[in-house]
């Protein structure tokens, strides 16, 4: 799945902007997020003490996504119940509405991660998996974050 150039320079920014605020709030100096080249739509961050994300951006739709979706796939803190997901969640709101994405989804959920998926009113996606998918606009009523 090829990405045009305007896409390719937003997921360049969106990399950067995932550093930033990783950095800012986890206290990281060195560059924790990277972008891999497997397809073109990938971001992924290091398993970090901190923190373990993985993300993948599809401009297009997929067998299993549809256009304009942020997908999580991996997503842990070491810290639970301390509102680090909630304000990820809100930043990748923030993230997906400045670059025209629609959805967030959850993919291949354990039992904390469904629940955290309920919780934010994500709607169980019709391909199955344990996969959860919500879309933008149902997120408004979480506040941006502030800035770390």
């Amino acid at each position: 799945m090829e990405l045009n150039e305007s896409e390719d320079r937003n997921i360049n920014a969106i990399c950067i902007e995932l550093n930033e605020y990783l950095m800012g709030r986890f206290r990281y100096k060195v560059l924790p997020a990277y972008r891999t080249f497997s397809g073109g739509t990938n971001i992924m961050t290091r398993r970090r003490i901190k923190f373990d994300i993985y993300l993948r951006f599809y401009y297009s739709q997929t067998p299993r996504w549809p256009a304009n979706t942020i997908v999580i796939a991996r997503l842990g803190f070491q810290k639970t119940r301390k509102g680090n997901g909630t304000h990820f969640i809100s930043f990748l709101k923030g993230i997906a509405l400045k670059y025209d994405f629609e959805y967030i989804s959850l993919e291949c959920t354990n039992e904390n991660s469904s629940a955290f998926a309920k919780h934010f009113n994500f709607k169980e996606s019709k391909y199955g998996n344990e996969d959860y998918i919500i879309a933008i606009l149902s997120l408004i009523h979480i506040s941006e974050p502030t800035r770390h």
